[in-house]
Parts: C-alpha cells; structure tokens; sequence
C-alpha cells in the first residue's frame, strides 16, 4: 500500500508538472523569464540529473524508479510546452483559415471586401 501512495503521489506530481508546463507558454511575464533565465538552470539540471541517473544505473545500490522520476520531471515539463504551443498553433491556423474563407464569401457575394 506504501508504494501505491507514492506511485500516487508521483504521479500527481508528475501531471502538476505537465500542466504547469502547458500553462506557462502562454503568460507572457512566466515565458520571458523562462526564456532568459532558466535556461542555462534548465540544462545544469537536466545534465546533474542524467550524471544522477547514469551513476545510480551503473552502482544499482538506489531505488532505480525513484531516479526515474527525478530525471523525468524536466522533459515532461518541456514536452508539455511544446505540445501546448504545437495545439495552439494548430488551432489558431484553422481559425485564422476559416475567417479569410468568411472573407473571400463575403468579397465574392458583394463585390467587395468588407
């Protein structure tokens, strides 16, 4: 039952992250900040995590799931941002090709462009 719990546990956490990271490319104050702050963190991080991983897979003396978990917090969070920004797109795309098919029915009925 413990480990239900944390599994649990991670993987609330895991999807806070996910959400989070979906929310935040569209702030733009959070996105700047990200931008030209956290980068250089981002990638000192995500590099300390796989030396974290790696060391931990070839020694196999911790909780190799655990290890896992604390490597997979940054991409799911990056990934998330790039799935948010590839669904906006496409959506904005679609929109922005039904009004200038709106725009084209109105130029062709009247004659001119509204």
């Amino acid at each position: 039952m413990v480990r239900s719990k944390n599994y649990n546990k991670r993987r609330l956490l895991l999807f806070t992250v996910f959400l989070f990271g979906i929310v935040v490319p569209f702030i733009p104050s959070l996105a700047i900040i990200e931008a030209f702050f956290l980068i250089i963190p981002f990638a000192i991080i995500f590099i300390l995590t796989l030396v974290y991983l790696l060391l931990n897979f070839f020694i196999g003396n911790t909780n190799t799931n655990k290890v896992l978990f604390i490597f997979s917090i940054l991409p799911t969070f990056i990934v998330s941002q790039i799935f948010a920004v590839f669904v906006v797109d496409k959506v904005q795309r679609f929109r922005s090709e039904e009004i200038i098919q709106k725009v084209h029915q109105i130029k062709n009925s009247q004659g001119a462009a509204p």
